[in-house]
């Protein structure tokens, strides 16, 4: 009898190397600092240095970078990619902030590995389930009808995929390589990623500290910080950008294009006006690196209306230790039919890294350059507004005696605590804004200024 012939197909080699998918080609030359970062995801994702074959993977290494907007994330991503670039046979870069472009980063994958043709890259689970099963088994060159290879005898390449945006991590779970045999690095507005990924290892990106800010500013400024004047300007005005990078990247921009020194610009900062050129800025030239503006990373405008009312609230009062019992009290200004639930505008203010909460306290805070970007994005009329509305929900959080005795009670000193220091924060905002206040808001300032023994 004739041998059964099997007419099946190979599974086709994939294109290795892979790195075509590169959100940059090229080290950002602008790119400064990171150094603890890099080295952690360095320890965290580097692949073995022996071959990797079935049994010596070691399975997937994750990182998830998190943070708000504008701080760094997908900067560090992009340079720890390329100057890591040789650790690894493919890098893939997804964005992550919905499911389409998801599917779309994984369509691209798998046409980049040349493991299907682009005419056929039609139905996207297929093509999800084609990437998956080449991601949990990275087999470089092409197997035979039915696998027939022993799994031990199999070379596997080194891969990394970059989810950049996961703003949402629950929509990575259909295309999270659980079971991978590579690297994985994650970023991510919602602090909460770092958990929801399991088992990814993980931190939240804070602002450049001061000299470093400092050092970043004047390098991307070209300014001569060489004399005592100019280093301390430069120190001022990092410190007064909150060492937040993409402000800072913006400034210098602003420095470069309008030929001034570090004392002209420290004297300009103090104008509303110019804080909102900050925050709508955008550089014309070609070869910025940087083309987000604060408007477009903070997508304030997709916040509902309690959580953008309740931030507009934030940006006035002390950053430090934001008791939710104050805020509470705006709900009472708002119908709840209108504007959600107050848990609901937390959580999203908290998943955007706008806030951070203390569930044990009870408290929040706040970057001071997230409150100083609210306040300029705000029309003149709004932060008048607001600005009224903050000083009677910190008014009506004092204890009040009857005919507004002078009293000593205990009572008294435990608000202090918890009022004060907004009460303070909101007229240093008032001293550099001057907002034009009605007669009634301004005798309840001052009766605030006077509670607060301002």
């Amino acid at each position: 009898m004739a041998a059964i012939m099997d007419f099946s197909s190979p599974v086709r080699a994939p294109k290795l190397p892979c790195k075509s998918m590169l959100k940059s080609p090229n080290v950002n030359p602008d790119f400064f600092g990171r150094s603890q970062v890099l080295t952690q995801l360095h320890e965290v994702l580097q692949p073995p240095e022996c071959p990797l074959t079935y049994g010596n993977t070691n399975g997937l290494r994750s990182f998830v970078l998190c943070g708000f907007g504008g701080v760094g994330k997908t900067q560090i991503a992009i340079h720890y990619a390329n100057s890591e670039a040789h650790q690894y046979d493919a890098i893939f870069w997804v964005q992550a902030d919905g499911v389409d472009k998801l599917a779309k980063g994984f369509r691209d994958i798998a046409v980049e590995l040349q493991l299907i043709e682009a005419a056929e890259a039609s139905d996207p689970i297929i093509i999800r389930n084609i990437v998956m099963e080449w991601l949990s088994a990275p087999y470089k060159g092409s197997l035979p009808p039915h696998h027939n290879v022993p799994e031990t005898a199999r070379e596997y390449a080194k891969w990394l995929i970059i989810f950049d945006n996961a703003d949402k991590p629950e929509l990575l779970r259909d295309f999270w390589p659980a079971s991978g045999n590579g690297s994985a690095l994650v970023t991510s507005r919602d602090p909460l990623a770092k958990v929801y990924l399991h088992p990814a290892c993980g931190l939240d990106l804070q602002p450049f500290m001061r000299e470093e800010a400092a050092h970043f500013l004047a390098r991307l400024s070209a300014s001569n910080t060489e004399s005592n004047a100019d280093s301390e300007s430069t120190l001022i005005l990092s410190d007064r950008l909150g060492g937040f990078p993409l402000t800072l990247v913006h400034v210098a921009a602003i420095i470069r294009r309008k030929d001034l020194n570090m004392k002209d610009m420290l004297e300009h900062y103090d104008g509303r006006a110019l804080h909102s050129e900050i925050y709508h800025f955008t550089d014309p030239s070609p070869h910025d690196k940087y083309t987000h503006t604060l408007s477009t990373v903070w997508e304030l405008e997709d916040l509902s209306n309690l959580a953008l009312h309740l931030l507009e609230t934030i940006a006035f009062m002390d950053p430090d230790a934001i008791d939710e019992s104050i805020l509470k009290m705006r709900l009472e200004k708002y119908p709840s039919e209108e504007f959600g639930s107050y848990e609901d505008a937390i959580t999203s203010l908290a998943s955007a890294s706008l806030i951070k909460r203390d569930m044990d306290r009870k408290q929040l805070t706040v970057h001071r350059v997230v409150q100083e970007g609210t306040r300029n994005r705000m029309s003149t009329q709004r932060f008048t507004l607001a600005f009224g509305h903050v000083v009677e929900l910190l008014l009506n959080s004092w204890y009040h005696e009857p005919e507004e005795k002078f009293t000593h009670l205990k009572v008294l000193w435990d608000v202090a605590n918890v009022v004060s220091p907004h009460a303070t924060h909101i007229k240093s905002v008032y001293d550099r804004s001057g907002p034009n206040l009605d007669p009634e808001i301004t005798f309840a300032f001052a009766r605030l200024l006077q509670k607060n023994g301002c």
